[in-house]
């Protein structure tokens, strides 16, 4: 480009030019949108603009100078640069745009999240191809603003700001926001967007038509010359996905703390680049708290990108560690939704409870980063020295060879600690080399446990948290058995001492009983294929289970009724699974009315037989083996009886009140043995909701597979690699995040084991639940069944 614009003040001119015609191309133009006054006078044109101005003004008679000189600086260039980038007034065109985007002349979708992929879905049921003009504005209208970046110029509700950061993320022609009825399709199809057929988009398309009277030479990517769409193209570390992950990974409660922390923590850099336009006081006056809290999303999230992408990172960082955002065990945010990453390795944005990562969505490097990063730690003589000394005792060639050595042998949490965390020299080149601020030395045990992990996570590696409440459960089993064995008769204050105990152990004793009965009423009865699409969050389970199995069983005091919100006391619970096995026994009674029709099977299915779908029943207790039925619907009911035939119910109420029925110390073994017994095996079944990560695999040299699962305790669980059902939706076994496998619940027809995405509950699961949404031609099993107290 120096050779083009040798002047360094021209190339910066142009650069605002060619951002500025490239947010109204992108944009989407009203039949409002009109040229400032006196544009013609503040753009000026090159020699070769003229000639295609003059030509416009002869094809477009009707129209002002000003109409064609902003066709003209949306044009830009062909061969050459059709707008003078040192004559022409980039302060007045870019308040021209600010206008615009105020005005609501120039509108911009929405593009990150599912606000967009909602309203269509229900605004255009059965619309597949391009929205009209009006289609358009009916889709945006009441949504909130796209924000959008070009270099330093950045748009959004609040107009045209200047940010901290060079970015590339121009304006969307297209929405993703529209999923096939086709269960088996994963893809995310756009849909075009169009303008207002106005004046200034005839004189566009008059331009495009007289180009080839007017230019003589192929046209020249003026695009790719003026503005660096990646200056991070061959970073792996990349943020260049920040804005588009912001918008989809965070709520806006979220963001408008990261806003909050960013006016609070990080000032200096953000208040100068404040609106500074009197219309937009509301984003600019007062103290961190009053900006943050009266501002939209959009406009919340057009402040963030204001700051570097290190301080969005450090504050939003900040916040996950003291648990003002939070972010369950098992989570790991990712955008559902994906835009063209102009990186090489496709790195993209991820968050868990350890911070922000950027990851390749194909390629696996964080063995090739352990190795660079030891290499930036130990970077001179001296150091070089020392890494040598502490890898004395292994063998090898040469210091690299031995490197190379110790990395693949040893556990990487072992490297990590006993080299990156060597000394506070080399844990602050750490810090800087992964990005990581602000630096922190370790204070005790815990916190260096804590960052070995962050560091590995940051690098790539997958860090392994399990939810707690199983651990929780057996651990206050046994604080309860061990109380009651201190004495064989309890004096008031032994029996205070047991009530304590108890009291903690039976709330996680209904906890887990209202997750296992929840999960296993969800898993035998929902549609995975075509409706929960084998992801499991317990209140969408719980609240499934309340639906099916409320008041289908009477008492003398009434009706057994399950609550939704998680309420559920422990007769009701126990009762429960003896009242899902009776309704699952009534539903093998009527398979035929579950079969899954035509219209909802995937495309696939019956042109071809290489793969086939093994969810043809629209309850998935159909779809299990006869052996797998009759055992779990076994489990369930021996559950009640066992439960009921050691008093649980009874022993609990003697134990948590003041009654001189208090029970013995007998009774209160037997009743731990047996809620032991039961617990031990639903979840050795799978009934108890467990959590297992992909632990490893063995190939052989015939590509056959066993991947490797482990759960909590660190039991290990085998499966078959790769799926035989790898179009049905079905989790794959080495994807890396939290699955619930049932191992006593087979895919049909196979030896694979059931399996499900698991979701925690957190502000990031409630925006993305039951996405995405899809229309089916028959009714869904939630909506009709015998198997609700109304009948069909």
């Amino acid at each position: 480009m120096a050779t083009v614009l040798p002047r360094q003040e021209s190339r910066t001119q142009a650069q605002k030019i060619a951002a500025i015609s490239v947010f109204y191309k992108r944009g989407i133009f009203t039949e409002s949108l009109s040229p400032a006054p006196g544009l013609s006078q503040q753009l000026v044109p090159t020699a070769t603009g003229r000639q295609a101005l003059l030509a416009l003004a002869e094809n477009q008679a009707d129209s002002s100078d000003d109409e064609r000189a902003l066709a003209l600086l949306i044009m830009l260039f062909h061969d050459e640069l059709l707008v003078d980038p040192d004559k022409t007034d980039v302060s007045a065109i870019e308040a021209m745009l600010h206008n615009h985007l105020l005005a609501g002349n120039l509108k911009l979708p929405w593009a990150s999240g599912r606000i967009l992929h909602d309203r269509f879905f229900e605004l255009f049921p059965n619309h597949t191809g391009e929205l009209s003009h009006d289609q358009t504005l009916q889709l945006l209208q009441k949504t909130p603003t796209g924000v959008f970046q070009i270099g330093t110029l950045l748009i959004g509700p609040l107009g045209v700001l200047e940010s901290a950061q060079y970015r590339y993320a121009p304006p969307v022609g297209t929405v993703p926001v529209r999923y096939c009825s086709d269960p088996s399709c994963e893809s995310l199809h756009p849909i075009e967007i169009s303008d207002a057929d106005g004046r200034i988009v005839r004189l566009l398309g008059s331009l495009d038509d007289i180009r080839a009277e007017i230019f003589k030479e192929a046209e020249r990517d003026w695009l790719a010359l003026l503005i660096d769409h990646s200056p991070d193209y061959h970073d792996d570390l990349s943020l260049e996905d920040l804005p588009w992950f912001l918008g989809s990974a965070f709520s806006e409660n979220e963001l408008r703390q990261i806003l909050k922390e960013l006016l609070t923590c990080k000032a200096g850099v953000l208040r100068p680049r404040l609106p500074k336009d009197k219309r937009l006081r509301r984003a600019s006056d007062g103290s961190a708290e009053q900006v943050s809290s009266r501002l939209k999303i959009d406009e919340i999230l057009q402040l963030i990108m204001l700051a570097p992408n290190a301080d969005i990172v450090e504050c939003a960082e900040s916040l996950i560690a003291r648990r003002i955002i939070l972010i369950p065990e098992t989570e790991v945010r990712s955008s559902p939704t994906q835009r063209t990453l102009w990186n090489w390795l496709d790195v993209a944005c991820e968050c868990s409870q350890l911070g922000i990562r950027v990851s390749p969505k194909y390629q696996q490097i964080e063995m090739a980063r352990l190795r660079r990063i030891i290499d930036d730690v130990f970077c001179d003589q001296r150091d070089a020295e020392e890494l040598a000394w502490k890898l004395r005792h292994v063998s090898g060639e040469s210091a690299r060879s031995k490197l190379d050595a110790y990395v693949h042998s040893t556990e990487p949490k072992q490297v990590v600690s006993s080299l990156l965390l060597a000394g506070p020299v080399y844990l602050r080149r750490t810090f800087d080399a992964l990005r990581i601020s602000p630096f922190q030395m370790p204070q005790n045990r815990q916190e260096e446990d804590r960052l070995v992990d962050k560091i590995l996570w940051k690098l790539g590696f997958n860090i392994h948290n399990f939810p707690s409440y199983q651990r929780l459960f057996w651990e206050r089993l046994e604080r309860l058995l061990e109380t009651t064995r201190q004495e064989s008769d309890y004096a008031e204050r032994d029996r205070e001492v047991i009530r304590s105990a108890a009291v903690n152990f039976f709330v996680s004793l209904e906890e887990v009983l209202d997750y296992s009965l929840s999960f296993s009423t969800w898993l035998l009865l929902q549609d995975h294929y075509a409706i929960s699409r084998f992801q499991c969050s317990f209140d969408g389970a719980r609240e499934f289970m309340a639906k099916r199995l409320s008041g289908r069983r009477k008492t003398t005091d009434g009706a057994i009724e399950f609550e939704s919100s998680g309420k559920n006391t422990l007769y009701p619970l126990i009762q429960g699974f003896s009242i899902l096995a009776d309704l699952c026994a009534e539903l093998l009674g009527a398979q035929e009315q579950w079969r899954r029709p035509a219209t909802e099977m995937p495309s696939y299915h019956d042109k071809q037989r290489l793969f086939q779908l093994p969810f043809r029943y629209k309850i998935e207790l159909l779809n299990l083996s006869e052996n797998d039925r009759e055992s779990l619907i076994q489990d369930l009911r021996e559950t009640t009886q066992k439960l009921d035939a050691a008093n649980v119910s009874s022993v609990r109420n003697r134990l948590e009140h003041k009654r001189v029925d208090f029970p013995s110390r007998d009774e209160i073994e037997s009743a731990c043995k047996a809620i032991s017994d039961v617990l031990a095996r639903l979840e050795s079944t799978g009934l108890m909701p467990t959590v297992y990560f992909f632990a490893g695999i063995r190939v052989d040299s015939f590509g056959r597979g066993v991947a490797i699962m482990q759960d909590y305790r660190g039991r290990k669980l085998e499966a078959f690699h790769p799926s035989a059902f790898q179009f049905s939706g079905i989790p794959s076994l080495t994807e890396g995040g939290a699955l619930l496998v049932v191992p006593r619940a087979h895919i049909s027809g196979s030896a694979e084991y059931l399996r499900f995405r698991f979701k925690e509950k957190s502000d990031f699961a409630s925006i993305w639940h039951d996405y995405p949404r899809r229309r089916f031609s028959v009714p869904l099993f939630i909506e009709h069944s015998p198997a609700t107290k109304e009948g069909p």
